[in-house]
């Protein structure tokens, strides 16, 4: 998994799920030392140095997987796990990850106090004011 800023250049965005498919040594044709790797349909040549922001992705947290969408989701839903992760926006979001299957490994319990727990760190930004007309 691509992580880190987006590499618009190369047309790699942060979270994209790639797989590798060669490494290139640089002296074969004078490029670069790059790693050949593919997502969906597309092939993208990463610079080694570059090779840093690339993470196994087998395991993602949900905050990581928000805005992709992937094969199966597994759902570790335990008293152990800590309230910031057991809200309803946490569950809904790691819910709505999976194209194939959810597998919520837990309690009924811990899912249910999730479900009922809205989201309490709610932002302070106060856009509202921001955006107010002010009278002239």
């Amino acid at each position: 998994m691509m992580t880190g800023r987006n590499l618009h250049e190369l047309g790699l965005m942060n979270g994209t799920l790639l797989r590798l498919v060669d490494e290139v040594s640089g002296e074969e044709g004078g490029d670069d030392p790059a790693l050949i790797l593919t997502a969906e349909e597309a092939i993208f040549r990463l610079p080694l140095e570059q090779a840093d922001r690339l993470r196994p992705a087998y395991a993602c947290s949900v905050h990581r997987g928000q805005g992709v969408e992937l094969p199966v989701a597994v759902i570790v839903a335990h008293p152990a796990g800590g309230a910031f992760f057991l809200r309803r926006e946490m569950l809904y979001t790691a819910v709505t990850r999976s194209r194939i299957a959810t597998v919520i490994v837990g309690t009924l319990d811990v899912i249910e106090r999730a479900a009922r727990t809205p989201d309490t760190g709610r932002r302070h930004s106060r856009l509202g004011e921001r955006l107010a007309v002010v009278p002239l």
